[in-house]
């Protein structure tokens, strides 16, 4: 899924392009596509897909619900039928995984062979004949998003004392189904297993989140072992407050000390901006403003970018005043830094 609050995009043609995985998101691009990767020293830069490494840290973004409800044959779609979609593409993903190793088409395997005329019906209700998220509820109202992941937890969940588990045939459905989850601010993670890929929900709040949200194992299940997870935002806190302090000058009174905690400091950031910048600080500060905004975390990479072959390609255009462009989540451009154009992608 992608979300556009800026301009727009412009084609690229067809080019080589290599896809990324982190612990939340699977991105595509070109060599030359950049992300927003986000350093322990709390600065910030666009960096080339290609050059990021396992263990860099790059920004995501929470993305935006759609308004337009589905339709086809010139009939609305019900909520059920987006929760049924779910179901038989869950069902479908655990009998076509592909090895974690491989970069293979997301096309079902045996299209023709095994879909029942049911099954057919409504994928073709959703045009949905890859292993994506089709358009129609990625553009759709929260409820149509909820009873499609509804369905997909019901088609090929795990249930343990501490997390939810469900199974994805590929990269590309697991980072889907993270950013759906992401749209009612529920965290999940991206595993890779000797089989393919799981989505992994394991926070207590997350859990809860999505027994409310999604209305699945509301009552039916007992998660007692889930622990509340502690939010990495990629920042070196004790190393910032050094820095911080030893600029400011002795028996100044006119810097405001910084707080004894990260989060503390983010619920006031504005208070203190001034101060980061007569500092010098300011690219610092900026890093901050990001992670502060709602919806904004930090996603690590566990995989650096592979080739997966050659496909159409686009350039972000147009990003203007306090507009951000981002795919499957991650933030590929911004306006806070002073190239607003991010590469192809």
């Amino acid at each position: 899924g992608s979300v556009l609050t800026s301009g727009g995009v412009a084609r690229g043609g067809v080019q080589d392009v290599f896809g990324l995985l982190t612990d939340s998101s699977y991105i595509k691009g070109t060599s030359v596509h950049r992300v927003l990767r986000i350093s322990g020293d709390s600065t910030s830069e666009m960096t080339a897909l290609t050059d990021l490494r396992k263990g860099d840290l790059v920004l995501c973004q929470k993305g935006i619900p759609g308004s337009q409800v589905p339709v086809y044959n010139d009939e609305r779609l019900d909520v059920s039928d987006a929760q049924e979609l779910g179901k038989h593409i869950s069902n479908m993903s655990m009998d076509n995984i592909q090895g974690s190793g491989l970069y293979l088409s997301d096309k079902f395997h045996n299209k023709s062979g095994y879909f029942s005329i049911n099954i057919y019906n409504v994928l073709k209700k959703f045009d949905a004949f890859v292993f994506r998220i089709p358009k129609k509820i990625l553009y759709a109202p929260k409820e149509y998003v909820a009873a499609y992941l509804r369905g997909y937890f019901d088609g090929g969940t795990r249930f343990h004392l501490n997390r939810i588990t469900a199974t994805a045939a590929c990269r590309e459905l697991a980072s889907d189904i993270v950013y759906l989850l992401n749209l009612f601010e529920i965290n999940a993670e991206i595993t890779t297993t000797l089989t393919g890929f799981e989505v992994v929900i394991s926070g207590r709040d997350d859990i809860d989140r999505f027994r409310q949200e999604i209305e699945f194992l509301k009552n039916t299940h007992d998660f007692s072992g889930a622990r509340v997870k502690p939010v990495n935002s990629g920042i070196d806190y004790e190393k910032l407050c050094q820095e911080y302090n030893a600029r400011v000058p002795e028996m100044s009174q006119s810097f405001l000390r910084l707080p004894p905690d990260l989060t503390e400091l983010m619920k006031n950031l504005d208070k203190y901006e001034e101060s980061f910048r007569q500092l010098g600080l300011e690219h610092k500060f900026n890093t901050l403003r990001l992670l502060s905004h709602t919806g904004c975390r930090v996603t690590e990479v566990t995989e650096y970018a592979k080739y997966t072959g050659k496909d159409e390609v686009f350039g972000v255009v147009n990003v203007e005043g306090s507009h951000t462009w981002c795919a499957n989540g991650i933030v590929v451009s911004d306006i806070v830094h002073p190239d607003n154009t991010a590469g192809q992608i």
